[in-house]
């Protein structure tokens, strides 16, 4: 214990200097970092008031190099890469090399924001560094824009600039922008966003009508109330399903079983199991499926008999499958929200317990309403206005 008490003083020491070495060495290159940054912040004036002093003057050449030098030093500076495309456009370079995503999400941003916080957002500068560089991009859109032709980034930009940008989305993937890099950058930021859009849940519920046939038909029709909870993957449903069919029969019916009949308008019937699904199409509003499932199907007939643990409800089960097909209309672009129908196909074998007066199956039909997708996946692809 003594030679514990002893050494345990030192290795917690130890522990606390380490900790303190590791704290230091994280710190490091933030205070680096912070550094680079100060001096960026540092030389915007001078770099910008050189892009803008040497376009007044008609040094257009020398106006682009002054705005890459300032670009390659602040890659991530919003001004000077509007300003290096709309320069390097009229410049007649090819402006692949001068911009990335880093583009796509400013126009996100100019689109979102609106007309209102348009020039507070984009090109707000404090007073004490205000060197007009903004008034100087807007200016470059209005030169740049009679001259720049549909089906390149720098008209994006120009016309967003210049308060029109809530279609540019749209506009990006028309024909005209087929196979340029603004679209190729798009298609790869929805493919990222759209990795998880087959990942999905599902719940809806639903009223509508079960119609049996056959000799089953002494049923009657009864209208229906279900719930469906579930999730989809790759294009596949998977749901679990609840379903009550209410109401007596309008006409007696005749149950017979261990050698009793019975005759009756009591009818209480049910429906639980798994339900699965396949997608055939689906896009901005409307989706058609498949369907096939399989559960407990069956109906009370009489009062509850008996007493105490003996009591029990005389009753119908068998094991019931079904097949069918769905519709689905999604009430806004890329809403998880939906109105549906659906119809199925009802097989089971109330005939093996009920005597041969109840063989037929039976024909459902359902208006749904529900909620299915995935709602962060849906937000950001109207974001980006996307069409399926």
């Amino acid at each position: 214990m003594r030679v514990i008490g002893k050494v345990l003083p030192g290795l917690l020491l130890l522990l606390l200097l380490v900790a303190q070495g590791c704290a230091f060495k994280q710190g490091k290159p933030y205070a680096e970092k912070r550094d680079d940054f100060v001096s960026c912040d540092q030389m915007q004036l001078q770099s910008r008031m050189s892009a803008k002093d040497y376009y007044e003057r008609g040094q257009l050449d020398s106006a682009v190099q002054a705005i890459d030098d300032f670009c390659d030093i602040c890659p991530s500076d919003r001004y000077g890469r509007h300003a290096r495309v709309l320069l390097h456009a009229m410049d007649g370079d090819s402006l692949a090399p001068f911009y990335n995503r880093r583009l796509l999400r400013d126009l996100l941003d100019r689109k979102e924001l609106g007309v209102r916080d348009y020039n507070y957002y984009w090109y707000y500068i404090p007073p004490e560094r205000n060197d007009g560089f903004g008034s100087f991009i807007a200016r470059l859109a209005r030169d740049h824009s009679p001259n720049a032709r549909e089906g390149t980034v720098d008209r994006l930009l120009s016309d967003c600039i210049l308060d029109d940008c809530h279609d540019v989305f749209q506009r990006i993937q028309s024909p005209a922008y087929e196979g340029t890099r603004i679209r190729e950058i798009y298609d790869r930021e929805i493919s990222l966003i759209r990795r998880n859009e087959d990942a999905a849940g599902h719940f809806a519920v639903y009223a509508g009508g079960w119609w049996p046939q056959g000799n089953a038909k002494s049923l009657d029709w009864h209208p229906v109330l279900g719930a469906v909870l579930g999730g989809a993957l790759d294009g596949f449903h998977y749901n679990l399903f609840a379903e009550w069919r209410a109401g007596s029969a309008h006409d007696p019916f005749t149950v017979v079983r261990e050698d009793s009949t019975i005759i009756t308008q009591r009818f209480n019937g049910y429906y639980v199991g798994v339900q699965a699904g396949r997608d055939l199409f689906r896009n901005n509003h409307h989706q058609t499926y498949l369907l096939a499932g399989a559960g407990l199907d069956g109906f009370t007939y009489g009062e509850a008999i008996g007493e105490g643990d003996n009591r029990r409800t005389e009753s119908i089960n068998t094991i019931g499958f079904h097949i069918g097909a769905g519709y689905r209309y999604y009430l806004k672009k890329h809403s998880i929200r939906y109105i549906g129908i659906e119809g199925t196909y009802h097989m089971h074998s109330y005939n093996r317990e009920a005597g041969p007066g109840l063989e037929g199956n039976s024909i459902g039909v359902k208006l749904l309403i529900g909620w299915f997708g995935n709602e962060a996946v849906e937000s950001h692809l109207r974001r980006y206005d996307y069409n399926r």
